[in-house]
């Protein structure tokens, strides 16, 4: 089973509430047989995330965590961080910014769990959110 990160690109309430909920839903989420992360790596959830799973890693090392970028990212881009693998849909789009919520999309329909950090009702994390929750086929896990 997969899950991918939603969240804002900062924090704007309390930061140690939501990371110890997401390690809470994250040591559940493994429980329930989850091996596989998907992260975009942006913005300070994601990150944060990224973080909990290469901790969690050491004590269970058949977990994996995977980079899914919108557009293939330099060699150098990629190598600064520390994932299993690479994942890239190859949208092709003329503009960066316009294949980030297609990628968004495109994870949402692979995955079967959205690990998410939504507070505000506008943005990428927003839209992104608001099209798990029309999907079926994944469970979306909120922190508030």
């Amino acid at each position: 089973m997969r899950c991918m990160f939603c969240g804002h690109g900062k924090f704007e309430e309390n930061k140690q509430h939501v990371l110890q909920k997401a390690r809470e839903e994250i040591s559940k989420l493994i429980e329930s047989g989850v091996k596989e992360f998907w992260s975009g790596g942006m913005g300070a959830f994601d990150e944060e995330c990224e973080h909990m799973i290469r901790e969690m890693k050491k004590s269970k090392p058949r977990l994996q965590l995977y980079y899914v970028s919108p557009s293939l990212p330099s060699f150098r881009q990629y190598s600064q961080r520390d994932y299993d693998g690479l994942i890239c849909p190859g949208h092709k789009v003329p503009y960066y910014k316009a294949a980030i919520p297609m990628r968004n999309q495109w994870m949402v329909d692979r995955c079967d769990f959205c690990l998410s950090y939504v507070v505000r009702p506008f943005g990428g994390a927003y839209k992104t959110l608001s099209y798990a929750k029309q999907k079926q086929h994944i469970r979306c896990i909120d922190i508030e």
